[in-house]
């Protein structure tokens, strides 16, 4: 039996990429583990997916910014092979620049040549009835009857390109839930469940890790669950409080690996601490459990 199944402690862990929550990990998670990081938008998950995208980045360069920022790697861990960010709707330069407001560019500008970026933004862009024109004056307009349906293909048949086991890599999906407008309009909504499945299979088999991205917001109730049935682990990204003591938290809804780590009796909800150039969760627990 493979030993990363059976949860074998003499198998190398690969960091999340956020100190405070590795170090109640021991270290990171183990090769395989798929994460889904959910919430509405602006609560913090975006952050989560791109600050791992930074510091692994800077790890990869054998930055010194990386040790400056991460502190001493424990030494059950080890590097994944490769830094791996995949996104539906932002091109690569819109992508560049959500790092940029995330971190400051020596962090960024050093993480960017050791993340391979691959992006969807052109053949979703396609699928829609505007279109700017080609002599590059105004926009066209092109019908529902008008659009062949080898559109919809297309971009399933470069997801599928991008779909490949790199053993020990760790793949950042931001976000899963921009495939429900194509799923919606040309296949099942219900299909986004398949796409989720695929590839947490991919990442399982390949022993990689895959973090993904969802806003709550888009899905329903149902499609919200069977999301979350296809990862091993679910964070969830929230509010609490309201007006000016209104707080961003990150709650432990499923992750049988960091319950088996860190203590089982204790805190599922943090407080984020987000800054420039810093994402983590708080060490203080400022939110009565009685609240939750």
């Amino acid at each position: 039996m493979d030993s990363n199944a059976t949860g074998d402690k003499s198998t190398p862990k690969i960091p999340i990429g956020v100190p405070s929550i590795d170090s109640r990990l021991r270290g990171g998670i183990r090769p395989g583990t798929t994460l889904l990081a959910m919430g509405p938008f602006g609560t913090g998950y975006h952050e989560f997916l791109r600050t791992i995208a930074i510091l692994h980045g800077n790890w990869q360069a054998e930055s010194d910014l990386f040790e400056l920022a991460y502190g001493e790697v424990s030494n059950n861990v080890r590097q994944p092979s490769q830094v791996r960010y995949l996104s539906i709707n932002d091109s690569e330069t819109r992508f560049q620049r959500n790092l940029h407001d995330t971190g400051s560019s020596e962090w960024v500008d050093t993480a960017l040549e050791h993340i391979s970026f691959h992006s969807l933004a052109d053949d979703v862009a396609d699928l829609g009835p505007v279109k700017p024109a080609e002599n590059g004056t105004g926009f066209t307009y092109e019908s529902k009857e008008e659009r062949p349906s080898e559109k919809y293909q297309q971009v399933f048949r470069r997801f599928d390109d991008l779909i490949e086991e790199v053993p020990g890599e760790i793949a950042i999906v931001d976000s899963i839930s921009d495939f429900l407008p194509i799923t919606s309009k040309f296949l099942d909504p219900m299909d986004l469940y398949f796409i989720s499945q695929t590839l947490c299979h991919v990442a399982a088999e390949s022993n990689s890790i895959l973090i993904a991205g969802a806003d709550s917001e888009l899905l329903t109730e149902r499609e919200r669950a069977l999301l979350k049935r296809t990862f091993e682990g679910v964070l969830n990204f929230g509010w609490f409080g309201q007006g000016s003591q209104q707080r961003r938290t990150m709650t432990v809804t499923k992750f049988p690996e960091f319950w088996r780590e860190a203590d089982p009796d204790g805190r599922i909800t943090f407080d984020l601490d987000i800054d420039r150039d810093r994402f983590g969760i708080s060490s203080t627990e400022k939110i009565p459990p009685s609240k939750l």
